[in-house]
Order: C-alpha cells, then structure tokens, then sequence
C-alpha cells in the first residue's frame, strides 16, 4: 500500500508541474500577443504597489516615456500584501506577465532566479550616485539586480520649542549634570525621554512621554532591533557571509537590553505592543511625545499645519549613535528587470529613463541619488539627515534570505517576550539562534 500510495503521489505531483508548465505557456503566449497596440506600439508592463511612490512616479512619467521611445507604459498596482505573491508566480511560471517591477529590498532574495541581471545596465557612475549601503542592498552573490529607486530610514523628530526652553535647560542641566540638546548618544537619549516624560496636571496619567519604541508585531520592530543591534557593533545583521546565525552575539544582546530599559523606564507609551510608526508620528503630532523616532517619510506629517499641533516646533535628527557609532537599516525599493520578459532591452532603457527621474520621489519625501539627496537637503531637512544615515559607518541591509520574512517573524516575537518580561535577554537570543538555524 505505502507504494501505491508513493506512486500515486508521483502521478499527482507530475500532473501538477504539466498543468503549471502549460498555464504558464499559455500566459506567456497570451502576453507576447499583447505586447503591441493595436497600432503596433510597443507596450512595457509595470508592477508596482499602489499608492506608493513608484506608482506616482510611473504615472507622472509614462507619457513623456511614450514620447521618448514610442514604448506605452501598462501599470499594474496592487497592494504590498499581493506585490510578492503575484512576482512569486512569475518567477515560477517565466510566463513573461511583467517586464520591470519595483520591489521592497527584502525580496529579491526569493526572486533572485526570476530577475535579469542588471551589471551591464547600471554603470559606475550610477553606482557613484547612490550610498554605498544601497548598492550593497541591491546586490546578490556580486550580481546587481535591483536598480535604487529610493529609500527610507528611522530619524528622531524632536520639539524644538522643549529643547530650546530655559527653564526646561536649566532643570535638566541641574538633574543630570551636563547640558540638554538632540541626545546623540544611547545615555542621553534615555536621560532625555525621562526628563521629558511628565504628568503635569498630577492627576496620575501621564500627559507627554520623552519618546516612543516599536514593539508592535511586524518589519518596524525588527528594524529598530536591528538598528541598535548596528549601533552596538554588529559587523553583519542576523547571518554572516556563509550563513552562520550571529543573533546571540554581544551587540543583540546589547540592542534588546538598551530596547528593554527604554521600555522599563516608563518613558514610552504602554500601548506600544499595538502602536505602528504612524502611530508615533500622531502622537507627536499631538504634543504628546517629546521625540520620536519615525520614518523618514513621516517627517512631511509632522510639519503639516493642518494636521499637527506642534508643526512649528518640528526638529529632525540622526538617530542617537551606540558604542560603535552611528548605523541604521535603511528601508529601500529597487526597480529590477523580470527575466521571463521578452522585452529586455526596452526594460532596460525604462530603468536608465526612471534613473534620471529620481527627483520625483522627493514629492513622498524621499530618494535615492545622493545628488538628488544633496540638491533638496537644504528646502527639506530630513532628507540631509537621511543621507547622513545611509552613509554612517555602520549602516547596512538586512540579510539576503530567501527565509527573511519566517526570520524577521521569530525576531519580532523574541522582542515582545524581552520586553514583557517572559523571558531573560539571554535566554531569548539563545533560544532565536537556535529557530533561526533551524529556518537555514
């Protein structure tokens, strides 16, 4: 029976490849009909996330592409939730449904075998105008893939009119002996979030906290780990060049303690379990957060007049460095080339096209040319602070693994346990690397 069984379960699995294998040729087929207009112009198809900023700049752009090459530019948008399955699909089946995609960096990883190299197509100039950490993310074993589009990062939004206050000055200088200003290192930042951390009608609620921590399930989380995991001297994030897990070693350990005294101080909110980055830029927005450390993006929130009660009083800043220095993980989206597209060299000419447009991103608040970077960082500051970030000794990319997302999972939960107490930082890490080995 245990044969008939294995047999039979051949025969299936058989029969499944042969009808993947068919439907993706019959969509291939179907896609290659429609390449052309009817009136015989070329048609390039884009996948990008909806709402995003690679959705804007396809849109604002398609026309004068049209106009430049005779090429239309079809975009598909779909949300972040079904961007990697649909390119999952794609790279299995080679079906050639889509000719340029823009992908968060911690896919290409698992889409590597269904991307074209891109060595030929992004020079050495180009490489010259984007933060080394970028060109690095967009690399797999020496091979470029992904082509920057822009990038994000964590940066300290701070009140302007509290840090500048005398008295404020004065009462911090005489609790803890050095002068208050833009914590810049992990002490400072602590000391900072606790001064400012206050219950000023006494009535047992705490009306302003000094800042705010991620600890709610998802990527935020887990960047901000990383982010300090850098700052503490870690030379790669999670794994090392073969692979070996590294998440027990001193510098995590040090991240989830420094994580765990900001939380035990009281100085972040209690509801930080379910607080997202949109959350925190809210609440600052509300002047009930001194500082807090937010998205680059989410810098245009907090000096809206119309939405934030504090727009005036808005400073940015690098995040407050650790032992080792300065260091973030920078969020970035690269426009990469499908390889089942049978438009390769017109894919290629609408990735040196969106090159040139980079300055578009600046709309969301963002980019990622350092010359786009530097001609905005002075009309928007956060985009100094931005490039100063990506720049830092210590930046780096997370880990280029096709198991990320399962990873990135196991982190999250080991942060929350830390933090509730269910679990000693020791214990926890040990327990991680073994789970992490386990995924590899």
């Amino acid at each position: 029976m245990k044969r008939r069984k294995a047999g039979f379960t051949a025969i299936a699995m058989l029969s499944a490849a042969l009808v993947v294998s068919i439907a993706g040729c019959s969509a291939k087929e179907e896609m290659e009909g429609q390449k052309e207009n009817t009136d015989g112009a070329k048609k390039l198809s884009v996948l990008v996330e909806a709402g995003s900023p690679a959705y804007d700049v396809a849109q604002q752009t398609a026309e004068e592409f049209k106009e430049l090459t005779g090429i239309e530019v079809e975009i598909d948008a779909v949300p972040y939730s079904g961007m990697y399955d649909k390119l999952s699909a794609e790279v299995t089946s080679q079906a050639g449904l889509y000719d340029v995609a823009c992908v968060d960096t911690v896919w290409l990883a698992g889409l590597k075998n269904g991307l074209s190299p891109l060595d030929t197509i992004v020079t050495e100039d180009m490489k010259k105008d984007f933060p080394e950490s970028l060109i690095k993310d967009g690399t797999l074993d020496g091979t470029i893939y992904g082509l920057p589009a822009w990038a994000n990062a964590k940066v300290l939004l701070y009140r302007t009119d509290l840090f500048d206050d005398l008295e404020e000055q004065t009462a911090f200088q005489e609790k803890y002996g050095y002068e208050l200003g833009v914590p810049t290192t992990w002490q400072q930042y602590l000391d900072t979030a606790e001064f400012f951390t206050r219950d000023d009608d006494q009535d047992g609620v705490i009306d302003m906290y000094g800042t705010s921590l991620s600890a709610k399930t998802g990527g935020d989380t887990v960047v901000s780990f990383l982010d300090f995991a850098l700052e503490a001297g870690a030379e790669s994030l999670v794994t090392d060049s073969e692979n070996n897990v590294r998440i027990d070693e001193t510098p995590y350990l040090e991240a989830i303690n420094y994580m765990k005294a900001l939380y035990d101080s009281q100085c972040v909110p209690a509801g930080i379990f379910e607080m997202a980055a949109a959350d925190h830029v809210k609440m600052f927005s509300e002047g009930k957060l001194a500082m807090a450390p937010v998205w680059c993006a989410m810098y245009a929130d907090a000096v809206n007049q119309e939405t934030s009660q504090v727009a005036e009083y808005v400073g940015v800043a690098m995040m407050p460095e650790g032992s080792a220095g300065a260091g973030i993980v920078p969020a970035p989206f690269y426009h990469v080339i499908m390889k089942g597209s049978n438009m390769q060299e017109e894919a290629a000419e609408y990735l040196n096209f969106i090159y040139e447009k980079n300055e578009l991103y600046i709309a969301r608040g963002m980019a990622g040319r350092i010359s786009v970077l530097e001609a905005n960082k002075e009309k928007y500051p956060q985009l100094k602070v931005l490039l100063d970030s990506m720049q830092a000794p210590q930046s780096a990319g997370r880990p280029k693994l096709a198991q990320w997302n399962e990873m990135e999972s196991a982190i999250n939960v080991m942060i929350q346990r830390v933090l509730k107490a269910e679990i000693t930082p020791e214990e926890a890490l040990a327990e991680l690397k073994t789970e992490l080995e386990g995924m590899l």
